[in-house]
């Protein structure tokens, strides 16, 4: 796999939906996903305004594959 994240330093944009598993811990200790149309971002569900890692559609697929193995 080639270089697949980017890392972005920005706090979330206001609309944008964030999900996390319905498993997570109540202390937050989860990441939460954004679900783009063309890409997904990937988070710290206790820095919110940290660093989120977006993959485009295709490597997020890619991940989830290999993930999955």
């Amino acid at each position: 796999m080639k270089h697949m994240i980017i890392i972005k330093r920005r706090a979330a944009a206001k609309g944008d939906r964030w999900v996390r598993a319905s498993r997570s811990t109540p202390n937050n200790n989860c990441v939460e996903l954004w679900l783009g149309r063309t890409a997904v971002g990937v988070r710290d569900s206790k820095n919110l305004t940290g660093g989120i890692l977006t993959f485009d559609r295709r490597q997020w697929n890619e991940f989830l594959v290999r993930a999955v193995r």
